[in-house]
């Protein structure tokens, strides 16, 4: 009898506990305990797709955004394989990682899944004894260029003065151009491919007609594009391993030949060259500190379809003469590239640069040195209807630009700026106010550092473009990243942004809509993995806080980390006095969702605002008729492990709090949970 009372009554103490998450000590799911005080189980965290689809439609949506959008607890999961897997495929040492993996993830991630291996793309043709000649001349006569005897004499005598193989890898990027420009116009449904329509693509944003945009976009085969895109750029990998290992060959030449695509110059010998002008189709320089001044390595015309820079030494300076064209990696309707060796070199530019593709592929990919990226918009990987890669693979780095950058994606585009180690510095300029934010005027609107955007028309002439992807991936080093508004892992209109940091003591500086922030159905993660990093974010809907049927994570495991949730400004007297964030730390505003966790370490929130810390907020009318009563809004907080300071009474060490709502019981829910353990349990089903 007495063994029976004391089961009955260990199963009420259980059963009117719901409330003090600790009480069960061998207990570790943290994260469906601190859900469970609000009534909620991890089941329960999901978006009715029957509901949202009464919302907005346009048809450049990426394809697997719906499945995530309406359950936000795989979001984790999916964002960390595709941040996982672009580290894994760099590894290793300068290997493949242009042929297949980043170009065939971008394509997928799009959604039009196409070039995964060079094997099933058309066939390279060649002439056995004259490969780079022939492959040449098909392209002349293709064009209607006069092709003459002496202009063969000279390139005859080029190519027997190369090894076989050098002469082949040519070919085979003159073929793969070839098979560019031809498939090109198959991209497009009756659209004609002419010097207008490439400046319009080209100035995409400072487009007056984004109506005319919409309906050429609507046209766009995108598959084909990839497939177009895909052949150019395995051959350039080609080319590139082929210098790895010692068979493309250019000693003792130095020669230039004019083409219809553009100047192809092949040096090896002249050290400390100077490159001028536009129109290069293929520079590959192996010895020097070179010089290249002008719109190269990206298309410049229509006709220019393919431009790429091989650069095996030295350290380089790379200017742009122009800010009316694609520069250092551009790809407007082509394909634009620069892979540079060795050396501490330095990239000065405007826009479409630095990695960016519209309907196009642009890749910059920087093997060695400490390098210094400046640009204005549109670089640094971004893509629009196309896609743009910035690679850097060791030193310490310093990125610049003003917006739309570092790792940016609009729409059906895919952006990623990937940096593999050194420490680094990312800055979206917030002092020169050139594009002045709406929520701010005397802030940038930044849109960089893994954003993902998209054109929102549903208040105007309803022509809106669901957003891209854009992805930041820093493997290692102690890293500084600084940005007006939007910026840091976020995303706005469907878009997809992300911001990956895997180790190192790092410094997140920014406004508004920052550090795992989002706007009007998107999705955002940011993740920090080690070390201890300290986070500034000045005003609200920042730090894991989704907003208007979106979702962000803010997810930072390891180290002693500080939060700072306010900034300074002057009174009417002027004197300075401190103003608090607001919207912050794992918070849901108007139907979002956002979760905020971190995971080990001594932490230290200097954040007094009481909208913050687990909040959960939905203004408008109660009626019965509004979706607002029916889709969850849940601002979840969760600290777990380590001694740990907050700026609010009531976030307490080892300890829960929860207030439901009076207004909407069940669907407005914010909750937030401190616990010592160092053990995270369950949580690794959902962050990792």
């Amino acid at each position: 009898m007495k063994k029976s009372f004391v089961v009955f009554f260990l199963v009420l103490v259980l059963l009117f506990s719901s409330f003090s998450f600790l009480s069960a000590e061998e207990e570790t799911d943290y994260f469906s305990l601190a859900l469970s005080a609000a009534g909620l189980s991890p089941e329960d965290v999901t978006w009715d797709m029957d509901k949202l689809d009464r919302l907005n439609h346009d048809p450049f949506r990426l394809n697997w955004f719906n499945e995530i959008w309406s359950k936000p607890l795989l979001i984790p999961q999916i964002t960390r394989q595709m941040t996982d897997r672009i580290s894994i495929w760099n590894s290793g040492d300068m290997g493949n990682e242009l042929k297949i993996n980043y170009f065939y993830g971008a394509s997928k991630i799009s959604g039009y899944v196409a070039g995964f291996f060079d094997q099933y793309l058309p066939a390279f043709e060649y002439d056995e004894e004259l490969p780079f000649t022939n492959s040449l001349k098909e392209v002349f006569e293709y064009n209607n260029w006069g092709w003459t005897d002496r202009f063969e004499e000279k390139i005859t005598n080029f190519e027997n003065s190369v090894t076989p193989e050098t002469a082949k890898l040519l070919a085979e990027f003159i073929f793969s151009s070839k098979h560019l420009q031809v498939e090109r116009q198959r991209v497009f449904d009756g659209v004609t491919l002419n010097e207008n329509l490439f400046q319009k693509l080209n100035n995409f944003f400072m487009e007056d007609d984004m109506v005319e945009l919409y309906k050429i976009a609507e046209k766009a085969d995108m598959k084909q594009l990839f497939w177009a895109n895909c052949r150019v750029v395995f051959s350039v990998q080609n080319i590139k391993n082929a210098i790895l290992d010692g068979t493309f060959d250019l000693t003792n030449i130095n020669e230039t030949f004019l083409t219809p695509y553009g100047r192809i110059t092949l040096n090896g010998t002249k050290s400390n060259d100077e490159y001028l002008g536009e129109n290069h189709m293929l520079i590959v320089d192996t010895i020097g500190d070179d010089t290249y001044f002008g719109n190269m390595g990206a298309t410049n015309s229509l006709s220019n379809c393919i431009s790429v820079i091989i650069d095996l030494a030295g350290d380089d300076h790379y200017e742009a003469e122009s800010d009316s064209l694609p520069s250092f990696g551009g790809g407007v309707l082509g394909v634009g590239m620069v892979l540079d060796f060795e050396g501490s070199d330095t990239y000065s530019s405007f826009d479409n640069t630095q990695g960016s593709g519209i309907f196009g592929t642009g890749i910059l990919a920087d093997y060695g040195g400490n390098d210094k990226y400046n640009a204005v918009n549109l670089s640094q990987g971004a893509g629009i209807f196309g896609t743009g890669f910035c690679l850097d693979y060791s030193g310490d780095d310093e990125y610049y630009c003003y917006f739309g950058s570092q790792g940016f994606g609009y729409t059906q585009g895919y952006g990623l700026l990937y940096d593999k180690n050194g420490n680094d510095t990312y800055t979206a300029n917030d002092e020169d106010i050139v594009n002045p934010s709406a929520q701010n005027s005397n802030h940038n609107t930044s849109m960089s550092q893994g954003c993902g955007f998209g054109r929102r028309a549903d208040i105007t002439d309803g022509h809106s473009m669901s957003g891209g992807c854009g992805l930041i991936v820093d493997d290692a080093g102690d890293d500084h990243y600084s940005c007006g508004v939007f910026g840091q892992g976020v995303a706005y209109w469907y878009g997809v942004g992300v911001l990956s940091d895997k180790s190192g003591d790092d410094e997140y500086d920014g406004l508004w809509y920052v550090q795992g922030a989002t706007a009007h159905y998107a999705i955002s993660l940011f993740k920090d993995e080690d070390g201890n990093d300290t986070y500034t974010a000045k005003q609200a809907t920042s730090i894991g806080v989704g907003h208007d049927f979106s979702t962000s994570w803010h997810i930072d495991t390891g180290g002693n980390d500080t939060y700072n949730c306010f900034r300074i400004e002057e009174n009417s007297e002027g004197k300075e006095v401190r103003k608090e964030g607001g919207l912050m730390l794992g918070c849901g505003n108007q139907n979002g969702i956002g979760i905020f966790v971190n995971v080990g370490g001594d932490d230290t929130y200097d954040a007094k605002s009481g909208r913050m810390y687990g909040g959960s907020y939905i203004s408008g009318n109660t009626t019965p008729d509004t979706i607002r009563n029916e889709i969850l809004c849940l601002g979840l907080f969760l600290d777990i492990g380590g001694h740990d300071t907050y700026g609010l009474e009531k976030c307490t060490e080892d300890d829960s709090w929860y207030e439901p709502s009076k207004t909407r019981p069940g669907i407005e829910v914010g909750v937030g949970m401190d616990a010592n353990s160092d053990e995270a349990g369950g949580l690794v089903d959902f962050i990792w």
